[in-house]
């Protein structure tokens, strides 16, 4: 009896890196696998660009992009760079589709992606295993990688949205030094919008 291959509802199924300097590296996406997957690709050095539904954005160094395949995108080294170096992993099943929609809504399609980033260095350690080690790679242990990537880069992204959100204005950082300098004194809105 044949058997299928096994769909878990989260896996990775490919990943990469490459360092490209003759800018001849482009991916079209809308000719891919009808199938839906997620694409996390991360720059180390030079810049990517991504063209999604018509919208061209810069992927430099410390960014990555999140796609969503089929999609109607391509990406490729930046004309303006003369490096892109980078790494990349698919990932496939309903609960990668379902966790990556959430980080897709919450911080769009590109990603800030700090230095000492979790999720980064968990991909990048897989990835060092695999290639020197080969034979160890199953699908039981990749999907519990692409489950806990997933996961730990949703956290990472919602901590990322949430401090943006707390950092003050600029504008009312300067009403609060001055009313911090002026407290005695009475102070007008006038004064006070003179400030910001």
């Amino acid at each position: 009896r044949r058997f299928q291959p096994l769909r878990l509802p989260c896996q990775s199924r490919s990943y990469g890196a490459d360092k490209v300097t003759g800018h001849n590296y482009k991916n079209t996406q809308i000719s891919r696998d009808p199938e839906q997957f997620v694409i996390f690709q991360y720059t180390f050095q030079g810049m990517g660009e991504l063209l999604l539904n018509g919208e061209q954005y810069k992927v430099p160094a410390g960014k990555a992009f999140l796609l969503p395949v089929p999609s109607a995108s391509i990406y490729a080294q930046s004309p303006e760079a003369d490096l892109y170096h980078f790494i990349y992993i698919t990932l496939w099943g309903n609960l990668a589709l379902e966790i990556a929609q959430r980080i897709l809504m919450k911080c769009g399609t590109i990603l800030t992606i700090h230095p000492d980033s979790k999720a980064l260095e968990m991909l990048c350690e897989h990835f060092h295993q695999l290639m020197t080690s080969p034979a160890s790679r199953n699908v039981y242990d990749d999907a519990a990688f692409a489950f806990s990537f997933l996961l730990t880069l949703l956290k990472e992204q919602e901590n990322n949205v949430q401090q943006s959100k707390d950092e003050m204005p600029d504008s009312l950082k300067n009403i609060l030094t001055y009313m911090n300098f002026r407290f005695l004194k009475f102070i007008s809105y006038i004064r006070l919008y003179k400030h910001t």
